[in-house]
């Protein structure tokens, strides 16, 4: 037999030349894998077209809803804040900068959960004496700076507010503060340094309102009853701190009812526990938390709402 018998039979033994159909099989494999990248494309614009009609949705908060979901019930329902569309790509990274005391400490590592469910971008810093670099080049590093301790940034010496102001400023950069109420401490009122702001610690919070006009509000949206049970069942519920602002620059975004207990009466008051400041004061916007994600879950959804305003 020679070599060109050889290879007009098949080694299947049917003798028609099996070998000669490899031109028609090489072409249908070819068709196949394009159909096969076509099918990708398709799916792949359907996947973002449907996550950028889900980010114009807007979930409507009733108290039903306020009194019965959970918080990661409510982060896997509502989806995630797309912090890296609102930041500005050009002059900063969609990334956040979080400065905790302790690689410990509760607060970092609930604001680390949900930034981690959120699919976030993040850096977590201990808080020291300077502030760590803020920008690369001509190009900011953050688009918000969340400090898990107040305290933390108001007693910030001189030098470092002046180049986290010019930072924020220049890159329009907003931060986020929790103040978390002193276990050691009890009293009914205290100015907040460095702004027209007073506090109220210890308070005890039985249900709240969410403003329907607050400036921040994305997923979040208020129902046409904004009143409901919040406090957590399994937190103390006198460790809620109240805002007092006295400045037109800061909006309430969320209102805690409640009482406050002295040694000779109780006093019934509301106070904001979620607090907005606009900036109108330093040209800073800052967002006030009142107490930690385990309070009410409700927090949570205004945090990731005040990130994705405060990168604007």
């Amino acid at each position: 037999m020679t070599l060109t018998s050889t290879f007009n039979h098949c080694f299947c033994g049917c003798g028609h030349g099996c070998i000669r159909r490899r031109p028609i099989t090489i072409f249908y494999t070819f068709c196949l894998l394009i159909l096969i990248y076509i099918v990708y494309q398709i799916s792949n614009q359907y996947q973002n077209d449907g996550m950028y009609i889900y980010q114009h949705l807007t979930l409507d908060v009733k108290p039903s809803c306020l009194a019965t979901a959970s918080a990661t019930d409510a982060l896997i329902q509502l989806g995630t804040a797309n912090l890296t569309e609102s930041a500005f790509l050009s002059r900063k990274e969609a990334k956040v900068l979080l400065l905790v005391e302790s690689q410990y400490s509760t607060i970092g590592n609930q604001v680390k959960t949900v930034l981690n469910y959120a699919k976030i971008a993040y850096k977590v810093q201990l808080v020291r004496k300077n502030l760590p670099s803020l920008t690369n080049l001509k190009k900011g590093r953050y688009a918000v700076i969340i400090f898990e301790n107040l305290y933390k940034y108001l007693n910030l010496n001189e030098w470092n507010r002046q180049l986290l102001h010019k930072y924020c400023k220049e890159f329009r950069v907003g931060l986020v503060a929790f103040m978390p109420s002193r276990m050691e401490q009890r009293y009914e009122r205290a100015k907040v340094r460095g702004l027209p702001l007073f506090i109220y610690q210890k308070q005890t919070v039985l249900n709240v309102t969410l403003n329907a006009n607050s400036s921040i509000l994305y997923m979040t949206a208020a129902s046409s009853h904004t009143t409901t049970t919040a406090p957590n069942a399994s937190k103390p519920h006198d460790d809620w701190v109240g805002f007092i602002p006295h400045h037109p620059s800061f909006e309430t975004v969320l209102t805690g009812h409640g009482y406050f207990t002295n040694s000779t009466h109780t006093v019934y008051n509301s106070y904001a526990v979620v607090l907005l400041d606009r900036g109108l004061l330093d040209g800073v916007r800052k967002l006030f938390f009142g107490n930690d994600f385990d309070a009410f879950w409700l927090l949570k959804m205004l945090f990731l709402d005040g990130l994705k305003y405060l990168s604007y």
